[in-house]
């Protein structure tokens, strides 16, 4: 199976609710976005959030995405 890997920080920017006019808007923030490429399809795996504590976490992530497999 491929993974490909997109790691990216910045300002977190989004809708408070679908259709709203009013945005979050944080800075600080950080986004791991996994695509696996399967024989079944594919699988998206996105992990999203304050810097610190996806650093806290990012081990634990790490473990996870290499635990993956699929029939």
């Amino acid at each position: 199976m491929t993974l490909t890997l997109v790691d990216v920080s910045g300002t977190f920017v989004a809708e408070v609710t679908p259709g709203s006019a009013e945005h979050f808007n944080k800075p600080g923030f950080r986004q791991v976005a996994v695509y696996v490429e399967t024989t079944g399809g594919p699988y998206f795996v996105k992990v999203l959030g304050p810097v610190k504590t996806m650093a806290k976490w990012d081990a634990s992530a790490t473990a996870f995405l290499k635990s993956l497999r699929f029939e």
